[in-house]
């Protein structure tokens, strides 16, 4: 039983100890925001018998009154040149405003002239309507060219530039690099095992239209880094037309030079008509770039007869 009141009194205990802590910092806390409302006061305090004394001081009362007379006086000959009634009557109101504030300063601290008023200057004469001079309109600032490029057209040409490098380098590491596996592929069993052959395309004569075509593929992907960086029709225009002549000149000689062999085809007439159908797809190109060249010689000969 002794043991029992000994672990119950135990609690008690606690619980009264904590409570005096919390009264004791409470008390602390209370006793510290009463100090600094009195620091505070008196630094109020201080502070006001400062500005008192300050403001007994017959210069300070003449320099604010002097400048609460210039003031109105400012006000007033603004409002007078302002051609707005409604800012006339606000800036008239400033002004008395102003002259009130004098008075009653001059009234509190007993200066003499409190009795007298702000005089305001007389209105200035405003020009008539017939001699009035219309003031000239700020210019607008010149608007940059590249501004003057619609974005629409911006993207596009963007766009068309950055599959041309794309596809430029594939190409070119393709027909520097991988040139065999440009061919005819079929599948055949050799010694019960099946295996994917690969039968080339290009012959030995391609190399005669590779430099042509690595030049070709290098002017695509500088022309197209000009496009993209500069905005200027005149130097887009002959990128274009530079673009063009390469194309041109690649697809010509793979039409005379014809480096390819179909013969590995093994199908009946395949490799004849293989062969026409490539040749009639090199002509045709040949022809669609030879019009779309001169469609952009012309362009450039317009433009350059505009400007």
């Amino acid at each position: 039983m002794q043991a029992h009141r000994k672990e119950s009194s135990t609690p008690d205990s606690s619980a009264g100890k904590y409570a005096e802590e919390q009264k004791e910092k409470r008390g602390g806390r209370r006793n510290q925001k009463t100090a600094q409302t009195e620091q505070l006061e008196a630094v109020l305090t201080r502070f006001s018998q400062a500005l008192a004394t300050i403001l007994h001081e017959p210069g300070v009362r003449t320099a604010g009154r002097e400048f609460a007379k210039q003031a109105g006086a400012a006000l007033f000959r603004l409002a007078e040149q302002s051609s707005q009634s409604h800012l006339q009557h606000t800036l008239h109101e400033t002004g008395r405003a102003a002259q009130d504030f004098a008075r009653d300063l001059l009234r509190e601290y007993g200066l003499p002239g409190s009795s007298s008023t702000v005089t305001a200057p007389a209105p200035a004469p405003q020009p008539s309507a017939a001699t009035a001079v219309p003031r000239p309109r700020p210019k607008a600032p010149a608007r940059p060219s590249f501004s003057r490029v619609d974005p629409t057209v911006r993207a596009e040409r963007w766009t068309s530039a950055g599959i041309t490098i794309a596809w430029s380098f594939i190409l070119l590491i393709l027909f520097n690099y991988f040139s065999d596996y440009v061919a005819y592929y079929h599948y055949e069993v050799v010694n019960k095992s099946g295996q994917w052959l690969r039968e080339p395309l290009l012959t030995t004569s391609f190399a005669q239209v590779l430099p042509i075509l690595n030049a070709a593929l290098s002017v695509a992907i500088g022309g197209s880094v000009i496009l993209i960086l500069v905005d200027r029709p005149g130097l887009q225009r002959l990128v274009d037309i530079t673009i063009y002549l390469f194309a041109l000149g690649i697809v010509g000689s793979l039409l005379f030079v014809f480096p390819f062999d179909f013969g590995v085809v093994p199908v009946p007439l395949a490799p004849r008509v293989m062969a026409v159908l490539l040749a009639v797809v090199l002509a045709g190109a040949s022809i669609g770039l030879l019009v779309g060249l001169v469609v952009k010689i012309v362009r450039l000969a317009v433009f350059l007869a505009q400007k």
